[in-house]
């Protein structure tokens, strides 16, 4: 416990939320994109890190690193029965580059690589995807199905920073059981 008084201990993979998340990092990192190392593929709870301090401390991220982080589930109340909901969780995959002035066609393969692998990941997947990756779920809660949702994405607040920053919203669907009924 810290001296808020308020205790942190609750792992990630004791959360669907957070099972989430770790199979998602689980499911890029084996997909071993190129020219990003294994431990630049992260969970945070923003996407964007703020520039490195100069000169570079221990806890920076340099570029190009992955960012994972929740964003605002979707519960809908005719999605579900008297005993289980269907939630959609929202998962924002951040790709980070260097160098976000350069305008010109320098980098734009392997972006669009990254781009193509990620989307192929994790658009339109059922059960059999997540349950892959071999973490057990919470009782009471299945995979249904992720989708990547469509658009041009950009993180502004990377760009003013000079940053690429790309991304992706990931839609992971599950059927969970109420709290009530397990």
């Amino acid at each position: 416990m810290d001296n808020d008084g308020i205790n942190w201990d609750y792992r990630l993979e004791d959360t669907v939320y957070g099972t989430i998340l770790l199979r998602t990092q689980e499911r890029i990192r084996a997909a071993k994109l190129q020219s990003i190392e294994h431990e630049k593929i992260v969970i945070r709870k923003q996407p964007w890190v703020p520039k490195p301090q100069d000169p570079p401390t221990p806890n920076d991220l340099l570029p190009p690193y992955i960012t994972i982080s929740p964003r605002p589930e979707i519960v809908n109340w005719q999605d579900g029965t008297s005993e289980r909901d269907g939630i959609v969780y929202g998962v924002l995959i951040a790709i980070v580059l260097a160098n976000g002035r350069d305008l010109t066609e320098k980098g734009m393969g392997l972006q669009l690589m990254w781009r193509e692998t990620v989307r192929g990941l994790f658009h339109n997947r059922s059960l059999r995807t997540w349950r892959e990756l071999g973490h057990g779920l919470p009782a009471g809660v299945s995979f249904d199905q992720s989708y990547i949702e469509g658009g041009e994405k950009f993180l502004d607040s990377a760009k003013m920073d000079g940053y690429d920053a790309q991304y992706w919203l990931l839609r992971v669907r599950t059927r969970e059981r109420r709290p009530e009924s397990l």
